[in-house]
């Protein structure tokens, strides 16, 4: 995004509820070819250890930890036809992997009993991939339409229950069916003193919880 402001106060009329707002203003692109990369990664040496006697004391195993967080980030912008139609466009893959607060793995291959494999904690992973893409259309000095397609593909192996300590086997998985963001909007200039938008936008997020 070119640019994202919070509002926490003094919320216009527009707005339907109390909170936060979040405005988000997404990349046009330009007669020019640009481009961007990220990346960053954590990997669980960075963590430190706050597993303490007393915690030990209360039956503690095992607290979660960081195994590894990553984050790659490409955009491209540029023009698809100079001065009248102009693309941005981003791919992204990331996750964090952690371990979930004494859960552990099973010996017992036939599952027919819990035998807990301490040196073997149950990790939370997450993968997400996501692909964007904007067009912008200058019709005319007063007139402008933008449209904005994003999809996303959201793995979770090991989602587990926060208010027990589960075993493996009985975290699910978290796989997404759709997952995706559609919006195109007009504004029109049709004044000094007179500004026209009007657009559509849909956001679906379905997905499916099974068993490990």
């Amino acid at each position: 995004f070119e640019e994202m402001s919070y509002q926490t106060s003094a919320l216009t009329a527009e707005v339907p509820s109390a909170g936060v707002r979040l405005n988000m203003i997404p990349k046009d692109g330009s007669n020019i070819f640009r481009g961007s990369l990220f990346y960053t990664q954590t990997p669980s040496s960075f963590q430190s250890d706050n597993l303490t006697p007393a915690l030990v004391a209360l039956g503690l195993k095992a607290p979660n930890r960081v195994q590894k967080i990553l984050d790659l980030n490409f955009g491209l912008g540029g023009p698809v036809k100079k001065d009248r139609l102009w693309f941005y466009s981003s791919v992204r893959f990331w996750g964090v992997d952690q371990t979930v607060t004494d859960s552990f793995y099973n010996r017992d291959p036939t599952r027919r009993k819990f035998d807990p494999d301490v040196t073997k904690p149950t990790i939370d992973d997450n993968i997400i991939k996501s692909g964007v893409m904007r067009l912008t259309y200058q019709v005319s000095r007063q007139h402008k339409l933008a449209a904005y397609a994003d999809g996303l593909i959201k793995y979770r192996g090991h989602e587990c229950a926060t208010n027990v300590f589960p075993t493996e086997e009985a975290c699910g998985i978290r796989s997404p069916k759709r997952y995706y963001m559609a919006q195109v909007k007009y504004t029109g200039t049709l004044s000094s003193s007179m500004l026209v938008e009007a657009g559509w936008s849909e956001n679906d997020e379905t997905y499916s919880t099974n068993e490990v």
